[in-house]
């Protein structure tokens, strides 16, 4: 009703059998707000108050939501330049499995084959033009290609590199309606060790 730009809520830190209830205040508005939503966990002030450079994990699913993403980025305010990880996970398709039988298994698996290095070599194009984008803003980028599950493999990238922050876009509004958010995110604001943003295209990805 006020045309926010940014709801921010506050989690306390979470056992993973906990983190799969999280709270149904926190899982409803980042369902249901129009606007970008930030998950902050007790990591966050840390690196704000400049204690140490933050580690922020750029989830990209190779569309053109990862720009409003790096807008967003761009807004940050850290004493010491963060250290941003530019991940894209490259799933297999749902429709490659198990849809294969008798003589034609040897033809769909070299079908297969060539749709997940056509899925790769796009999510490295992908990867190298949003690492570009996070340079210009000053900030040092490293890039990750994993295969597998999104949502599990960005969690786990995360729980090794004791990241700070994970950003994933969300596509928003679609003809006026607002999309409902997908599985991957809903499972990554579950499961994170860290604090989550998820952007939603709008005024305040602009204004970067």
């Amino acid at each position: 009703d006020y045309q926010i730009d940014l709801v921010l809520l506050g989690t306390r830190g979470l056992s993973n059998v906990k983190r799969f209830l999280l709270g149904s205040t926190s899982d409803w508005v980042m369902r249901e707000a129009p606007c970008s939503v930030l998950l902050v966990r007790d990591k966050l002030s840390q690196v704000t108050m400049g204690e140490k450079s933050a580690k922020i994990i750029l989830a990209t699913d190779g569309s053109s939501n990862a720009l409003s993403t790096v807008q967003m980025l761009g807004l940050l305010t850290c004493k010491t330049p963060p250290n941003v990880t530019v991940t894209h996970v490259v799933g297999r398709p749902a429709y490659l499995e198990g849809w294969h039988w008798g003589t034609v298994k040897g033809t769909f698996t070299s079908l297969a084959e060539q749709l997940l290095e056509k899925a790769q070599a796009e999510g490295a194009n992908h990867l190298e033009e949003i690492s570009q984008r996070v340079q210009a803003l000053g900030m040092k980028v490293d890039t990750m290609l994993p295969k597998g599950d999104p949502a599990e493999e960005i969690v786990k990238i995360a729980e090794r590199s004791k990241a700070t922050l994970i950003m994933v876009g969300s596509k928003g509004f679609m003809g006026g309606t607002l999309v409902p958010l997908g599985g991957v995110v809903r499972k990554i604001a579950r499961y994170a060790p860290c604090s989550v943003w998820l952007t939603r295209p709008g005024k305040f990805g602009k204004k970067g």
